[in-house]
């Protein structure tokens, strides 16, 4: 009796080969690597190389199903990347939407609390941007605040936008700047830079490695003009991460599988000109002499027929010395 493991493996076979003989294969392998393409997203987008999960997932199970024609597999893999697409936009709306609304602040701290207010647009505005300066003494110069806006996602447009003086404060030492402004882009960034006593300071989000990036405000709350404005974004992203990718690994095991085919019919071609040139020679592939032979009469190998005759190696016929072509079988001679 077969083991219980042996009779599932079988089965499970069973069901596969049923499987890839039905349209149903082709929404089962794209749902798949979709499957697989959120779940990256979700856990490991950050890591090198994840994009190639996807389409390898996509590539690797319709090779299994015996789709091996190029152009069929690109098609499949057009199709999953509208998928994707959709996947991507859906998932960075909702990112996007749900982003925290940090306060700007410079790397030593004279310019802290930058902010926006509102932090969620539902028009175009009015928009405040405030930030508040930090000096050392009464005696501190601010030449300039400056508020620096990045509206859209792409493509996107950059303002450098100079702040009015609210308040300065010479017992706390600090002095407050705003610019007030409307944006018609349903997502926004924003940054600060400021000159005091003659030096810099930018005041933005500041991530593990000392980097400053951009913060996310005000962002709309209507979902479709936010997806709307990541359409060509995620579409981007997603063509050159993931079919651009996709394509290449095709073509390389296209390529692959014709030069081998070349190779193969280059090989033939030369084992045909070499058994050509051997039977002009009168060889076979060995080298063997193939040409026929003629062998005298037996009248003439016991020494009773003066005629220069011979005997067919065919038939076995006496055939005279200077014919050409066996009389009885037609048997050529050289």
């Amino acid at each position: 009796m077969p083991a219980p493991a042996s009779v599932a493996e079988q089965w499970l076979k069973a069901q596969w080969n049923a499987l890839v003989k039905t349209p149903f294969i082709y929404p089962l392998g794209i749902g798949l690597s979709a499957l697989v393409y959120y779940l990256v997203l979700l856990y490991i987008s950050q890591v090198c190389f994840s994009a190639m999960l996807a389409p390898l997932v996509l590539l690797g199970f319709f090779w299994k199903a015996g789709v091996k024609g190029s152009m069929k597999l690109i098609v499949i893999g057009l199709v999953a990347s509208l998928i994707f697409f959709g996947i991507l936009l859906a998932y960075s709306t909702d990112q996007y939407k749900h982003l925290e609304i940090k306060e700007a602040v410079s790397e030593d701290g004279d310019l802290f609390n930058g902010t926006v207010e509102p932090t969620r647009m539902e028009n175009s505005g009015p928009f405040n941007y405030t930030v508040k300066v930090s000096y050392d003494s009464n005696n501190s110069t601010i030449e300039e605040v400056w508020v620096n806006i990045l509206s859209g996602v792409y493509p996107s447009t950059s303002r450098n936008e100079s702040m009015s003086l609210v308040y300065r404060d010479n017992d706390t030492h600090t002095a407050m700047y705003y610019y007030e402004t409307t944006l018609p882009d349903a997502v926004n960034l924003f940054a600060f830079a400021g000159k005091v006593d003659g030096k810099w300071y930018l005041a933005a989000d500041y991530n593990e490695l000392n980097q400053p990036q951009w913060i996310p405000g005000p962002i709309q709350t209507d979902s479709f003009a936010v997806a709307k404005e990541l359409v060509l974004y995620t579409f981007m992203s997603v063509f050159l991460g993931v079919f651009v990718v996709y394509f290449i690994i095709v073509g390389m095991i296209w390529w692959t599988r014709r030069a081998r085919r070349m190779r193969e019919e280059q090989l033939s071609k030369w084992e045909r000109e070499r058994e050509d040139e051997l039977a002009a020679s009168g060889k076979d592939s060995k080298g063997k002499d193939t040409k026929k032979t003629s062998t005298p009469s037996m009248s003439k190998a016991m020494g009773m027929d003066a005629d220069d005759s011979f005997v067919c190696s065919e038939c076995g016929a006496d055939v005279p010395s200077e014919a050409k072509v066996c009389p009885k079988c037609g048997e050529k001679f050289e």
